[in-house]
């Protein structure tokens, strides 16, 4: 195959592959997180299965490995050592719920005016007694952490802290949705080496560096969402380009 996949692919291949792992209401133990890991034939069969979707757009293409050439076999096993070191970082036992869940909501500005909101999310579960809402992060991403909610409205520092805002929007959404605020956030993002790693597990906020919990912060990040909404479909405020192009 002489198409190659970049890291945008190679985030959509990972996605693909654990969505595929779980299936909805089932609760997964070590037992089962093991056996799941073990069977390495269906984990390169979903693998080759997301690269033909990604490579052809479409997912019954018989994709064979030996078809693969250059860059994407780099990908393939990548994507191998990438699934294996989350699903033995798992925080086992866990009751997955849904994956790639599409979520819109109608917010209306203070000015009557309806605008849509939407996202599609990576993966929600029960662990610990809490209603997770996962992102997975195969990227750049480095900081997990907060100083207040402030933060996430800041444009210096907004580059540094997407994926704390990306996640915590998915626990908006699922609130005006569902009318429930108690949904923790989760980045999934494998750190360390390939003998030491773990997951970044929660998202914390402060100088105690408590775990968020949508629920306590939602006020605080309505007031400030909403202000922003309204700054941004104001017609009576011109757009302008920044100097920083990061900040966009």
């Amino acid at each position: 195959v002489f198409e190659e996949l970049d890291n945008r692919h190679f985030g959509n291949v990972f996605h693909h592959v654990m969505e595929s792992l779980y299936e909805p209401g089932v609760e997964y133990t070590k037992e089962k997180i093991d056996a799941i890991r073990n069977d390495k034939e269906r984990i390169k069969s979903l693998i080759m299965k997301a690269f033909a979707a990604e490579l052809f757009s479409k997912e019954d293409y018989d994709l064979k490995f030996e078809e693969l050439e250059a860059r994407n076999i780099l990908y393939f096993y990548a994507v191998v050592e990438y699934v294996n070191r989350t699903l033995m970082s798992e925080p086992v036992p866990f009751i997955f719920q849904k994956a790639e869940e599409e979520l819109k909501y109608k917010h209306v500005l203070s000015d009557g005016h309806e605008i849509n909101i939407g996202g599609v999310i990576d993966r929600q579960d029960i662990c610990g007694g809490q209603y997770r809402v996962i992102d997975y992060k195969t990227g750049a991403d480095k900081k997990f952490a907060i100083g207040g909610v402030d933060e996430l409205f800041n444009s210096s520092k907004l580059d540094n802290i997407k994926a704390v805002f990306q996640t915590i929007m998915y626990c908006y959404l699922i609130d005006k949705v569902y009318n429930t605020s108690q949904t923790m956030p989760v980045v999934y993002k494998i750190v360390g080496s390939k003998e030491n790693h773990e997951i970044v597990n929660g998202l914390s906020i402060g100088k105690d560096k408590d775990t968020i919990v949508y629920s306590n912060i939602k006020d605080d990040f309505e007031e400030y969402l909403h202000a922003l909404l309204d700054e941004i479909f104001d017609e009576q405020r011109p757009f302008s380009p920044v100097e920083d192009q990061k900040k966009c």
